[in-house]
Protein backbone atom coordinates (compact mmCIF):
# COMPACT_ATOMS: atom_id res chain seq x y z
CA UNK A 1 0.00 0.00 0.00
CA UNK A 2 2.87 2.33 0.71
CA UNK A 3 4.42 1.93 -2.75
CA UNK A 4 1.05 2.52 -4.41
CA UNK A 5 0.40 5.49 -2.08
CA UNK A 6 -3.03 4.08 -1.32
CA UNK A 7 -2.61 5.38 2.23
CA UNK A 8 -2.38 8.95 0.90
CA UNK A 9 -5.19 11.23 -0.29
CA UNK A 10 -3.73 14.19 -2.24
CA UNK A 11 -5.24 17.69 -2.17
CA UNK A 12 -8.60 17.85 -3.91
CA UNK A 13 -7.31 20.48 -6.36
CA UNK A 14 -4.55 18.24 -7.68
CA UNK A 15 -6.32 14.91 -7.95
CA UNK A 16 -8.65 13.40 -10.53
CA UNK A 17 -12.10 12.29 -9.38
CA UNK A 18 -11.65 9.14 -7.28
CA UNK A 19 -12.53 5.84 -8.94
CA UNK A 20 -11.96 2.14 -8.42
CA UNK A 21 -10.13 1.91 -11.76
CA UNK A 22 -7.72 4.69 -10.71
CA UNK A 23 -6.95 2.91 -7.43
CA UNK A 24 -6.20 -0.37 -9.17
CA UNK A 25 -4.04 1.50 -11.70
CA UNK A 26 -1.95 2.84 -8.81
CA UNK A 27 -1.68 -0.68 -7.43
CA UNK A 28 -0.59 -2.17 -10.77
CA UNK A 29 1.96 0.61 -11.32
CA UNK A 30 3.50 -0.09 -7.91
CA UNK A 31 3.55 -3.82 -8.71
CA UNK A 32 5.96 -3.12 -11.58
CA UNK A 33 8.59 -2.21 -8.96
CA UNK A 34 8.21 -5.27 -6.72
CA UNK A 35 9.96 -8.52 -7.64
CA UNK A 36 8.35 -11.84 -6.68
CA UNK A 37 11.20 -13.83 -8.19
CA UNK A 38 14.47 -13.05 -9.97
CA UNK A 39 13.60 -10.76 -12.87
CA UNK A 40 9.85 -11.21 -12.37
CA UNK A 41 7.86 -8.12 -11.33
CA UNK A 42 4.71 -8.67 -9.33
CA UNK A 43 2.68 -7.01 -12.11
CA UNK A 44 3.27 -10.03 -14.39
CA UNK A 45 1.55 -12.44 -11.99
CA UNK A 46 -1.08 -10.10 -10.55
CA UNK A 47 -4.80 -10.10 -11.29
CA UNK A 48 -7.08 -7.25 -10.24
CA UNK A 49 -10.50 -8.50 -11.34
CA UNK A 50 -12.46 -11.66 -10.43
CA UNK A 51 -12.71 -12.57 -14.11
CA UNK A 52 -8.92 -12.95 -14.29
CA UNK A 53 -9.32 -15.81 -11.80
CA UNK A 54 -12.62 -17.38 -12.86
CA UNK A 55 -11.56 -17.48 -16.53
CA UNK A 56 -8.21 -19.11 -15.61
CA UNK A 57 -6.41 -16.25 -17.38
CA UNK A 58 -4.32 -15.54 -14.29
CA UNK A 59 -3.32 -19.21 -14.10
CA UNK A 60 -2.11 -19.04 -17.71
CA UNK A 61 -0.08 -15.91 -16.92
CA UNK A 62 1.60 -17.60 -13.96
CA UNK A 63 2.45 -20.72 -15.97
CA UNK A 64 3.81 -18.66 -18.86
CA UNK A 65 6.07 -16.66 -16.54
CA UNK A 66 7.16 -19.88 -14.80
CA UNK A 67 8.19 -21.48 -18.11
CA UNK A 68 10.23 -18.42 -19.07
CA UNK A 69 11.87 -18.13 -15.65
CA UNK A 70 15.22 -19.64 -14.73
CA UNK A 71 13.91 -20.25 -11.23
CA UNK A 72 12.80 -23.87 -10.80
CA UNK A 73 10.89 -23.21 -7.58
CA UNK A 74 7.09 -23.04 -8.05
CA UNK A 75 6.01 -19.48 -8.79
CA UNK A 76 3.11 -17.95 -6.91
CA UNK A 77 0.75 -15.34 -8.27
CA UNK A 78 -1.53 -12.85 -6.56
CA UNK A 79 -5.08 -11.61 -6.90
CA UNK A 80 -6.01 -8.15 -5.56
CA UNK A 81 -9.76 -7.61 -5.32
CA UNK A 82 -12.26 -5.14 -3.98
CA UNK A 83 -14.83 -6.91 -1.81
CA UNK A 84 -17.79 -5.69 0.19
CA UNK A 85 -17.40 -8.60 2.59
CA UNK A 86 -15.80 -12.00 3.03
CA UNK A 87 -16.21 -15.14 5.07
CA UNK A 88 -13.68 -17.53 6.53
CA UNK A 89 -13.27 -19.38 3.23
CA UNK A 90 -14.86 -17.12 0.59
CA UNK A 91 -14.17 -13.73 -0.99
CA UNK A 92 -17.39 -11.99 -1.99
CA UNK A 93 -16.07 -10.01 -4.92
CA UNK A 94 -17.64 -7.36 -7.11
CA UNK A 95 -20.44 -8.23 -9.52
CA UNK A 96 -21.44 -11.28 -7.49
CA UNK A 97 -18.20 -13.20 -8.08
CA UNK A 98 -17.41 -15.47 -5.12
CA UNK A 99 -13.96 -17.04 -4.87
CA UNK A 100 -13.28 -20.01 -2.60
CA UNK A 101 -9.95 -20.26 -0.80
CA UNK A 102 -8.13 -23.40 0.21
CA UNK A 103 -6.64 -21.88 3.37
CA UNK A 104 -9.17 -19.21 4.30
CA UNK A 105 -9.29 -15.44 4.71
CA UNK A 106 -7.58 -13.63 7.59
CA UNK A 107 -7.62 -10.02 8.72
CA UNK A 108 -6.40 -7.96 11.65
CA UNK A 109 -7.63 -8.91 15.15
CA UNK A 110 -10.99 -7.37 15.98
CA UNK A 111 -12.06 -6.93 12.34
CA UNK A 112 -15.27 -8.66 11.24
CA UNK A 113 -15.18 -10.04 7.71
CA UNK A 114 -18.92 -9.52 7.28
CA UNK A 115 -19.55 -6.24 9.09
CA UNK A 116 -16.35 -4.20 8.70
CA UNK A 117 -16.00 -4.02 4.91
CA UNK A 118 -15.36 -2.91 2.28
CA UNK A 119 -11.98 -4.61 1.89
CA UNK A 120 -9.01 -4.71 -0.40
CA UNK A 121 -8.17 -8.40 -0.51
CA UNK A 122 -4.86 -9.90 -1.55
CA UNK A 123 -5.02 -13.61 -2.31
CA UNK A 124 -2.05 -15.90 -2.95
CA UNK A 125 -2.36 -18.13 -6.02
CA UNK A 126 -0.28 -21.29 -6.00
CA UNK A 127 -0.14 -25.06 -6.41
CA UNK A 128 -2.58 -27.16 -4.42
CA UNK A 129 -0.52 -29.32 -2.10
CA UNK A 130 -0.50 -32.83 -3.54
CA UNK A 131 -3.51 -32.16 -5.77
CA UNK A 132 -1.98 -30.42 -8.77
CA UNK A 133 -3.27 -27.32 -10.47
CA UNK A 134 -3.38 -23.72 -9.30
CA UNK A 135 -5.88 -22.25 -6.85
CA UNK A 136 -6.41 -19.36 -4.45
CA UNK A 137 -4.66 -20.67 -1.34
CA UNK A 138 -5.16 -17.97 1.29
CA UNK A 139 -5.92 -14.26 1.50
CA UNK A 140 -5.58 -11.19 3.69
CA UNK A 141 -8.47 -8.72 3.93
CA UNK A 142 -7.54 -5.08 4.62
CA UNK A 143 -10.47 -2.80 5.52
CA UNK A 144 -10.47 0.31 3.31
CA UNK A 145 -12.31 3.62 3.26
CA UNK A 146 -14.41 3.10 0.14
CA UNK A 147 -14.68 1.47 -3.28
CA UNK A 148 -13.13 4.53 -4.93
CA UNK A 149 -10.49 5.41 -2.31
CA UNK A 150 -8.47 2.48 -0.98
CA UNK A 151 -7.07 4.26 2.08
CA UNK A 152 -6.62 1.61 4.80
CA UNK A 153 -8.69 1.91 7.96
CA UNK A 154 -8.69 -0.32 11.02
CA UNK A 155 -12.06 0.45 12.63
CA UNK A 156 -15.53 1.65 11.73
CA UNK A 157 -14.63 4.79 13.67
CA UNK A 158 -11.58 5.22 11.45
CA UNK A 159 -13.75 5.03 8.33
CA UNK A 160 -16.14 7.64 9.78
CA UNK A 161 -13.16 9.83 10.59
CA UNK A 162 -11.85 9.75 7.00
CA UNK A 163 -15.34 10.57 5.74
CA UNK A 164 -15.50 13.64 7.99
CA UNK A 165 -11.99 14.72 7.00
CA UNK A 166 -12.84 14.42 3.32
CA UNK A 167 -15.88 16.61 3.86
CA UNK A 168 -13.75 19.20 5.68
CA UNK A 169 -11.17 19.20 2.87
CA UNK A 170 -13.77 19.97 0.23
CA UNK A 171 -15.40 22.63 2.39
CA UNK A 172 -12.10 24.41 3.05
CA UNK A 173 -11.08 24.18 -0.61
CA UNK A 174 -14.18 26.21 -1.48
CA UNK A 175 -13.53 28.78 1.27
CA UNK A 176 -9.76 29.13 0.80
CA UNK A 177 -8.55 28.51 -2.74
CA UNK A 178 -4.92 28.78 -1.58
CA UNK A 179 -5.12 25.83 0.80
CA UNK A 180 -3.90 22.38 -0.17
CA UNK A 181 -4.91 19.65 2.29
CA UNK A 182 -3.69 16.06 2.06
CA UNK A 183 -4.33 13.09 4.33
CA UNK A 184 -2.03 10.21 5.10
CA UNK A 185 -2.60 7.07 7.14
CA UNK A 186 0.84 6.19 8.57
CA UNK A 187 1.71 2.54 8.01
CA UNK A 188 4.59 2.65 10.46
CA UNK A 189 5.27 4.34 13.78
CA UNK A 190 7.06 7.69 13.97
CA UNK A 191 10.05 8.10 16.24
CA UNK A 192 9.47 10.64 19.02
CA UNK A 193 11.36 11.68 22.15
CA UNK A 194 9.13 9.28 24.08
CA UNK A 195 9.51 6.35 21.72
CA UNK A 196 7.65 5.20 18.58
CA UNK A 197 4.13 6.57 18.05
CA UNK A 198 1.74 5.91 15.19
CA UNK A 199 -0.92 8.62 14.64
CA UNK A 200 -4.22 7.51 13.18
CA UNK A 201 -4.06 10.13 10.42
CA UNK A 202 -1.65 12.90 9.50
CA UNK A 203 -3.06 16.04 7.90
CA UNK A 204 -0.80 18.34 5.88
CA UNK A 205 -2.09 21.84 5.17
CA UNK A 206 -0.13 24.22 2.94
CA UNK A 207 -0.80 27.64 1.46
CA UNK A 208 0.08 28.50 -2.13
CA UNK A 209 0.18 32.18 -1.09
CA UNK A 210 2.40 32.16 1.99
CA UNK A 211 4.23 28.87 1.40
CA UNK A 212 3.51 27.84 4.98
CA UNK A 213 3.16 24.11 5.61
CA UNK A 214 1.73 22.58 8.77
CA UNK A 215 1.38 18.90 9.61
CA UNK A 216 -1.15 17.91 12.27
CA UNK A 217 -1.14 14.44 13.81
CA UNK A 218 -4.63 13.24 14.55
CA UNK A 219 -5.30 10.33 16.82
CA UNK A 220 -8.21 8.74 18.61
CA UNK A 221 -7.37 9.49 22.22
CA UNK A 222 -9.20 6.47 23.59
CA UNK A 223 -6.78 4.15 21.80
CA UNK A 224 -3.83 5.30 23.91
CA UNK A 225 -3.37 4.60 27.60
CA UNK A 226 -0.55 7.08 28.17
CA UNK A 227 -1.61 10.72 27.76
CA UNK A 228 2.06 11.77 27.53
CA UNK A 229 2.19 10.26 24.03
CA UNK A 230 0.48 13.36 22.65
CA UNK A 231 3.10 15.59 24.26
CA UNK A 232 5.98 13.56 22.78
CA UNK A 233 4.34 13.62 19.36
CA UNK A 234 3.76 17.37 19.59
CA UNK A 235 7.42 17.97 20.46
CA UNK A 236 8.75 15.73 17.68
CA UNK A 237 6.31 16.16 14.80
CA UNK A 238 4.02 19.14 15.33
CA UNK A 239 0.46 19.94 16.40
CA UNK A 240 -1.70 17.14 17.74
CA UNK A 241 -5.47 16.90 17.46
CA UNK A 242 -7.28 14.40 19.67
CA UNK A 243 -10.54 12.75 18.66
CA UNK A 244 -12.91 10.94 20.96
CA UNK A 245 -15.51 8.49 19.62
CA UNK A 246 -18.21 10.87 20.89
CA UNK A 247 -16.87 13.61 18.59
CA UNK A 248 -18.22 11.87 15.51
CA UNK A 249 -21.67 11.63 17.06
CA UNK A 250 -21.82 15.44 16.79
CA UNK A 251 -20.20 15.77 13.39
CA UNK A 252 -20.95 19.47 12.88
CA UNK A 253 -19.25 20.44 16.15
CA UNK A 254 -16.30 18.18 15.36
CA UNK A 255 -15.88 19.75 11.91
CA UNK A 256 -15.93 23.26 13.38
CA UNK A 257 -13.32 22.35 16.00
CA UNK A 258 -10.98 20.66 13.53
CA UNK A 259 -11.40 23.38 10.90
CA UNK A 260 -10.39 25.98 13.48
CA UNK A 261 -7.32 23.92 14.38
CA UNK A 262 -6.20 23.49 10.77
CA UNK A 263 -6.55 27.06 9.51
CA UNK A 264 -3.68 29.53 9.68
Amino acid sequence: MRLARLNHLPPVQSSAPPSISAEFSRLRAAAENVLVSKGVPLARVLGTHPEAYTSNRLFAQIRQVQRASSNEAPLQGFLALFARSASQETIHGAEGADIQLEGGVVTAPGIGLVDDGPFLILAVIGDRAGQGGLAALRAYAQPIYSATQFMPVMTTLGRSLVKSLNSIRWSLAKRRSDLRISLEMPLFALETSGGPVRPDIMIEVSSTITGEVRTTSLFVEAQYEDASIAAHLRDSVGPVFSVLPADLENEDAFKRRLTSALLF
